[in-house]
């Protein structure tokens, strides 16, 4: 095995996104996707036991626990990204006509795909059954010498998954 001494970037990523629930072409997932800026792979944490055996302590496995996925997009001048991703929340969150709906009803599967310097594909990681369930303030300003509007999404999801 070689070890390769070229730095990885920060900028080479792609997160692949499909049609959103709730809407009916994957223009939603385009303008999102064209517009996020920032991804931060979530982390993991083994939730094991500790108890005592013999005079000393042990560790029994528990359960693997993935952190909330989070990303930054700008929005778009005519706020659609933003308006697909309220309308996903919104939509998650009916409970006068959808009382009984099911969670894969919901959910989608996502796909960040880590690239090298060339473009190459390094890492692929399956966000399986993620889903919304917040939507970042937004700050409009006179004052500001801000140029973009921008805002964070953050999303559960049951696991995600290295892919091939």
């Amino acid at each position: 095995m070689s070890i390769s001494l070229n730095k990885s970037s920060p900028n080479n990523f792609e997160l692949y996104i499909p049609l959103l629930p709730g809407c009916s072409s994957l223009d939603s997932s385009r303008s999102i996707m064209l517009n996020i800026h920032n991804v931060v792979i979530p982390g993991i944490a083994n939730n094991s036991t500790e108890h005592a055996f013999m005079g000393s302590n042990i560790f029994f496995g528990g359960t693997v626990n993935f952190s909330e996925w989070t990303i930054s997009f700008i929005i778009d001048e005519n706020f659609e990204n933003w308006q697909y991703l309220y309308n996903w929340l919104m939509l998650i969150f009916d409970k006068k006509e959808n009382f009984n709906a099911n969670c894969d009803d919901y959910s989608i599967d996502m796909t960040l795909n880590i690239v090298n310097n060339f473009k190459k594909t390094v890492l692929k990681l399956k966000f399986v059954g993620a889903f919304i369930f917040s939507l970042g303030d937004v700050t409009l300003s006179y004052r500001d010498n801000a140029s973009i509007v921008e805002s964070e999404a953050s999303f559960y999801y049951r696991y995600y998954e290295i892919i091939n």
